[in-house]
């Protein structure tokens, strides 16, 4: 970023000199003082990035021989504007799919709330609040276990009332909530397997630049940082091993 923070005092002199004169100039020196310093980091995205290009190669070309040194530094800031702009847009398509994976996962949110309330309050009537105490924010793994414990004998004494109760047919409703709740963890498993792919995307990404002459030291830093990234994902939420414990998760008799 030397060069821009070098050469854009240099271009913004020449945008306000020649704004008047030159439309191109004009609505770019427009969309700086909308969107900010150029040297402190404004995004090369949308139709700024065009105008940027339009007004820094006129600039470049309107130097003569004798500022050689000038224009020199000029074309540098222009070839690294070039590889901003262009890796910024790639980054932003991998930014897109987050937002698609983030809503997947709202879903799924919603959806488990209800098999939660359904299969513990109005089946085992279990009060929600003290589930949440003793399970989701229970941070002693024995006490959890303990509490597990006795959620499958409340579900177990459900189960025998109401095979007596309903002698022929008592399976199919138990059949359908352990069905959804399983088709819940394999969706989870197959957004995993989204958000494996998207920091894949990373990856490609990273590749794409990595003999960028500009943006080379930096990439080596993201690399670094997205592999840690990955390991501690993948290690905590492997998705083909999540998949298949949930294809495997009952019993069949």
């Amino acid at each position: 970023m030397k060069d821009i923070r070098a050469g854009s005092g240099s271009l913004k002199k020449y945008i306000n000199a020649n704004k008047k004169e030159e439309a191109k100039l004009a609505a770019l020196s427009h969309i700086l003082s909308v969107t900010g310093n150029l040297a402190e980091g404004t995004p090369f995205t949308g139709m700024f990035a065009g105008s940027l290009f339009d007004g820094i190669g006129m600039f470049v070309n309107s130097l003569n021989k004798k500022d050689k040194d000038l224009k020199e530094q000029s074309l540098r800031m222009f070839k690294l504007t070039t590889s901003v702009s262009q890796f910024t847009h790639d980054k932003d398509l991998i930014e897109t799919e987050w937002k698609e994976i983030t809503k997947s996962l709202d879903e799924l949110k919603e959806l488990q709330d209800h098999v939660m309330e359904n299969n513990l309050v109005d089946i085992l009537e279990i009060d929600r609040a003290d589930f949440i105490k003793n399970f989701t924010d229970e941070t002693d793994a024995k006490k959890r276990t303990q509490y597990i414990l006795e959620v499958s004998k409340i579900a177990e004494n459900k189960i025998a009332e109401e095979r007596i109760k309903n002698p022929e047919n008592w399976k199919q409703d138990y059949y359908n909530q352990m069905v959804t709740v399983q088709n819940l963890k394999i969706r989870f498993g197959t957004i995993t397997f989204r958000i494996l792919e998207n920091l894949d995307n990373y990856k490609t990404l990273i590749n794409k630049y990595r003999k960028d002459e500009y943006l080379k030291d930096r990439i080596v830093h993201l690399d670094l940082k997205l592999d840690l990234v990955r390991s501690s994902f993948e290690s905590t939420f492997n998705p083909r091993d999540y998949i298949r414990a949930s294809n495997e998760m009952y019993i069949v008799e």
